[in-house]
């Protein structure tokens, strides 16, 4: 039996869906554009803020805070599964896209949340990608700069962007 997910509410989550088998699902930008359509469509649909997210070839990253009444579990299996049917329509292809329920961690720190960023950020840059995290279009940094957080990201992190400015910040 599964070990059930923390409820907690105005938390942040650190969350990975991962495609089956490792397959590149989200390889062309017509299907990277399918989950940004989620992802604004989850918004309006349930009480969560998205603070960060990088779409991958083969996985995904958020960061996200529930709102009240919220179930991380619940966000997560409507995101996935309409995700997964506009896919497989988009691909002309059946059987599943995801391979393991999604993983989710709560970040208590403000370490561990820059660390996470971070991470996040720079992932198509470690998979050589882009060579600025700020250039890919399909994370938040470049949705933050580019698009002011256009309806997927809220708040105004200035801040925190002003960390991977820094020249120590891009190793």
């Amino acid at each position: 039996m599964r070990k059930s997910r923390k409820k907690e509410e105005g938390v942040f989550f650190h969350i990975v869906c991962r495609c089956n088998n490792k397959e590149c699902f989200f390889k062309n930008d017509k299907e990277k554009k399918i989950v940004l359509k989620n992802l604004a469509r989850m918004k309006k649909k349930f009480s969560v803020v998205i603070q960060n997210f990088c779409i991958m070839d083969n996985h995904i990253h958020l960061t996200l805070i529930l709102g009240k009444g919220e179930d991380i579990s619940n966000v997560m299996r409507w995101f996935n599964s309409v995700t997964a049917v506009m896919i497989n329509i988009s691909l002309e292809r059946t059987g599943h896209m995801w391979g393991d329920r999604f993983w989710s961690r709560i970040i208590r720190t403000l370490t561990s949340f820059l660390h996470t960023f971070r991470y996040i950020n720079l992932n198509p840059v470690a998979a050589g990608l882009v060579k600025e995290a700020e250039k890919w279009e399909f994370g938040g940094l470049c949705h933050y700069k580019k698009y002011q957080g256009s309806n997927l990201l809220e708040g105004n992190p200035d801040w925190i962007l002003s960390l991977f400015t820094m020249p120590w910040a891009v190793s």
